[in-house]
């Protein structure tokens, strides 16, 4: 199950499967800072520190990595279960 995604099915389950060391390695190729923008961190306190724009991968996220990444599309067994015995087909607004 992937939130708004909107491709084959098989895409999904490519992207929902990454290792978390691929995550990781996605995360330093391709986020960086935006100079200028203060740092979460900063902001809540009060202190307007705007970064310099030379930080990048996982310096840039604070809070997000592989792990949380893979642990996003981790539903309960509760919640699978009654998934799988679910027949319903909802395919109309009301």
């Amino acid at each position: 199950f992937v939130l708004a995604f909107n491709g084959p099915e098989d895409d999904a389950r490519n992207l929902v499967d990454l290792q978390y060391e691929e995550i990781d390695e996605l995360i330093e190729d391709r986020i960086v800072t935006v100079p200028g923008v203060p740092e979460h961190k900063f902001r809540s306190i009060g202190v307007k520190r705007a970064v310099m724009g030379d930080e990048t991968g996982g310096d840039v996220l604070k809070h997000y990595d592989g792990v949380v990444h893979r642990r996003l599309f981790a539903l309960s067994k509760p919640l699978r279960e009654a998934m799988k015995s679910d027949e319903r087909v909802m395919t109309e607004l009301y």
